[in-house]
């Protein structure tokens, strides 16, 4: 294996430090260049595959190696370590905790670094720059857990990762981070928690997604972001809590959902608070939305989105105390509706959606104050639960014809042996009901249904 000179100055632990006498195009060799602070003891020299490479430990000695591994003692200080290599040297740090002792990291043209990040700078929370020349990536695949727990970033070059597929975890805590470039994901199919907890990133670029099947957690929890690009999700199947908790993002879009197919939305926008609207976007393929909205309660309206496929709608608009209206959406598939409402309590009145499919309502409409029910709406459901409509109603504000409807259209129902709960908040008590209502409560008690009222 062959070498350039590396020539040493003096470091600042005491020891040397090696200068690079220039990458490519300036007649030098190019390095990998770490900058660490060492307490005086030993860090290990991590990287992935077959190695082969020279390494000057910015103390005064250097050596050639072919381990993965490779420790060295220090006195205490501060240190430049020059990496060079013929051949493709990939770090691999992995959360190991010799990480913790990298203050920066530069990666020089000409370094070959594989095919494969997978894990490289994982943990270094005390790196507090990142820089790299932009074609070093190119042939990257993997760059999933690279960046993790990067802490102390702040921001990140334009790096080559158009061959990138995997971008799982990629830039996950990063917290540090203020901008981000728009990179080339083209090939990503994989975003899987990339940017999770990016906490303070205040926008997002418009990257390409067009090739990304996976982002669950992807943009999760970072609560500084307000705006978010139009991105395409036309191959997406997977994007359970995405922008979970993206507590002040304002506005949202996307394109070519109507091209994915049987996939879940569970806690998509779960505590998106800021949201005033929601987009009428193409769902037709959703089978879940179980908490996709729940906790957005900045939400005045809600579009008549394509719902027909949707089976599970537990907790779904949970907490939307903002809502003032509910259309009328087809909920014919629907079989859990576990308190799909709980909360919603300013939409005065809800609509007549069709529940035939229905077979548990347990604490659907939970704290719905004065909101009225229409006739008819339990006439025909799936076949219930013993627990169907336990704390259904529980402390509401239920007129005494609210009360009614509902009653009536249970006993059409025919079914026996449920729990159903009218009791708590200001639910009209029985002895302001109407007949009709108080024969249909005696019916269901002879069906040995189980009714809590207010008495």
């Amino acid at each position: 294996m062959s070498h350039s000179t590396i020539s040493l100055g003096l470091g600042l632990g005491g020891g040397k430090s090696a200068t690079s006498s220039g990458a490519p195009g300036g007649g030098g060799t190019p390095f990998i260049i770490y900058e660490i602070n060492n307490s005086g003891t030993t860090f290990v020299l991590r990287s992935n595959g077959t190695v082969d490479y020279t390494v000057d430990w910015g103390d005064g000695t250097s050596e050639t190696s072919t381990s993965n591994a490779l420790s060295h003692t220090y006195a205490a200080g501060t240190y430049t370590l020059k990496i060079s290599s013929d051949i493709a040297y990939g770090p691999d740090f992995a959360a190991s905790g010799d990480e913790d002792q990298i203050t920066s990291v530069e990666v020089e043209a000409g370094i070959d670094l594989g095919t494969t990040l997978h894990s490289a700078w994982n943990g270094a929370q005390n790196m507090t720059s990142f820089t790299a020349d932009g074609t070093v990536t190119a042939n990257v695949t993997v760059f999933g857990f690279s960046f993790m727990k990067c802490s102390g970033l702040t921001s990140f070059p334009l790096i080559d990762t158009s061959s990138g597929t995997d971008f799982n975890r990629a830039w996950q805590q990063c917290g540090g981070l203020t901008s981000f470039p728009l990179i080339d994901t083209s090939s990503g199919t994989n975003f899987s928690q990339a940017w999770y907890l990016c906490s303070s990133l205040v926008s997002f670029p418009a990257i390409d997604t067009s090739s990304g099947t996976t982002f669950n957690d992807a943009w999760r929890q970072m609560t500084s972001l307000t705006t978010f690009p139009t991105i395409d999700l036309s191959s997406a199947t997977n994007l359970q809590n995405a922008w979970y908790l993206c507590s002040n993002m304002t506005t949202f879009n996307a394109t070519g959902m109507s091209s994915a197919t049987n996939y879940t939305l569970t806690g998509t926008w779960s505590g998106c608070s800021s949201l005033t609207t929601f987009p009428a976007l193409p769902l037709d393929g959703v089978t879940s939305f179980a908490s996709t909205w729940e906790g957005c309660s900045g939400l005045t309206s809600f579009p008549a989105l394509n719902t027909t496929n949707c089976t599970n709608f537990s907790q779904a608009w949970r907490g939307c105390t903002g809502l003032t209206s509910f259309p009328t959406l087809d909920t014919s598939n629907g079989t859990n509706f576990y308190r799909a409402w709980y909360y919603v309590n300013g939409i005065g009145s809800f609509p007549s959606l069709d529940f035939s499919s229905g077979t548990s309502f347990k604490g659907a409409w939970l704290y719905c104050g004065s909101v009225t029910f229409p006739a008819n709406l339990f006439n025909t459901t799936g076949t219930l639960t013993t627990t169907a409509f336990t704390n259904g109603w529980l402390n509401g504000g239920l007129s005494a014809q609210s009360i009614e409807n509902i009653l009536v259209s249970l006993d059409t129902n025919g079914a026996s042996n449920i729990a159903l709960t009218l009791s708590g908040g200001t639910n009209a008590a029985k002895p302001t009901w109407s007949p009709t209502a108080v024969t249909a409560f005696n019916n269901l008690v002879g069906k040995t249904w189980s009714i809590a009222v207010n008495p």
